[in-house]
């Protein structure tokens, strides 16, 4: 008598494949790693075009940069996204599979607003146990957890900041939009007109 073979056996661990699986702290690491290494990498392009602007515009800052020049910080800007954003998905797609769901939900990260629903989901929602479609789970290496736990608390860290930045400049222009309009209301009124 044959024995069965266990339909999915472990293998060789690619964390930039779509294939296999990935528990919440390593979706939550391989997101900030990724995030950490756009920055860098438009960091450098910018100092870069930067130099180079400078070099070709022989130190006068206040000419216009060359159509050459911005065409090829246009195109090296757009290739880097599209890669963090193909890596976005896949890490998006390991996910899915731990939670035994499939890959094309990944989708969802195009729809406004559902978008934000959906990370929520993939950051809680806790994966099967056991091996299942996708593959046996995929164990969580030590600084996964370490940079998982680092991104959880910098999550609500960044948007508490986002939210203050945005207030700090929201509030002021529209306080200054509400004394404008009154200003032009009071003006129309003095010269006997009708605001409507």
């Amino acid at each position: 008598m044959q024995q069965m073979q266990p339909q999915h056996q472990a293998t060789m661990d690619k964390p930039l494949s779509s294939a296999g699986r990935f528990s919440r702290l390593s979706y939550l690491a391989w997101t900030f790693l990724s995030g950490i290494v756009l920055n860098a990498v438009l960091v450098a392009i910018v100092v870069f075009f930067y130099i180079a602007y400078g070099v070709s515009s022989g130190g006068n800052f206040e000419t216009e940069p060359s159509a050459g020049m911005m065409i090829g910080f246009g195109i090296a800007y757009i290739i880097i996204l599209i890669a963090y954003l193909v890596y976005t998905f896949i890490f998006a797609i390991r996910r899915l599979h731990d939670c035994d769901q499939t890959g094309w939900l990944s989708l969802l990260l195009l729809v406004p607003l559902v978008s934000l629903f959906f990370l929520l989901y993939i950051c809680i929602a806790k994966g099967t146990d056991g091996t299942n479609r996708y593959g046996v789970p995929r164990p969580t290496k030590e600084w996964e957890r370490v940079m998982g736990i680092i991104y959880l608390v910098l999550i609500p860290l960044m948007m508490i900041v986002a939210i203050g930045v945005l207030s700090a400049i929201a509030i002021p222009a529209y306080q200054d939009y509400i004394e404008r309009a009154n200003q032009s209301q009071q003006q129309l009124l003095e010269e006997g007109r009708s605001y409507y």
